[in-house]
């Protein structure tokens, strides 16, 4: 190795595996980048954003990688199978491969104080619901910082989990109605006549739960 010069230290003589100068020992790390694996991934939690659409309730995952908005044929099920026009564009996934998708529709879309009429994207596939760059921008979310939009998409879905529950209540009103259901009949039990009665103490509630027990 006479005449190699070694990438360590620029000096010749010698290869680097050998080198013992150590000035230069963080050299390489200047332009390295970091790697990240498959389990650091999954533990990211993605960003969840409910929007009604044409009154129903339908949690997104925000995705500012995607320019169009879809959402699962299951929820398009749901919502009674409305009619779709046939999709002119051929779109591809990040690794290429294209996606499978049924047809679009305009729909009416409510997010906070807005009222708008935007383009939705059916999957012929089962997949996640995509908040795309369309439905961002139209409805102003990119204008919103991250910790904003988590925080008040919290109280979005409580005040949603509610209203599904109302309306299912009242959907179903037979089930949910005072008294007895189907089963009509009477029972009468029969205890000995001699038997002392015990008292049993019932169980404490938590304080927090008093108030509505």
């Amino acid at each position: 190795f006479r005449h190699v010069t070694c990438h360590k230290c620029n000096k010749e003589g010698h290869i680097s595996k050998v080198c013992r100068s150590h000035t230069n020992a963080n050299h390489n790390k200047i332009n390295t980048i970091a790697s990240v694996t498959s389990e650091q991934i999954k533990h990211i939690h993605p960003i969840h954003v409910p929007i009604k659409i044409d009154g129903f309730n339908v949690v997104f995952d925000l995705d500012t990688g995607s320019p169009i908005t879809v959402i699962d044929k299951s929820i398009w099920m749901q919502m009674g199978k409305p009619i779709l026009k046939p999709i002119k564009s051929v779109y591809s996934s990040f690794s290429g491969h294209t996606i499978p998708l049924k047809g679009e529709k305009i729909v009416k879309v409510n997010y906070n104080d807005r009222e708008l009429e935007l383009q939705l994207i059916v999957g012929n596939e089962d997949c996640n619901n995509i908040l795309g760059r369309n439905w961002i921008n139209a409805l102003h979310l990119n204008e919103t910082t991250l910790d904003e939009l988590i925080n008040n998409n919290k109280v979005l879905n409580v005040n949603s989990k509610i209203t599904n529950l109302k309306h299912l209540i009242h959907t179903y009103n037979d089930i949910f109605k005072e008294g007895l259901g189907c089963c009509k009949m009477k029972a009468h039990l029969y205890v000995k006549s001699d038997v002392i009665p015990k008292f049993h103490k019932p169980r404490s509630l938590p304080f927090a739960y008093q108030q509505v027990v």
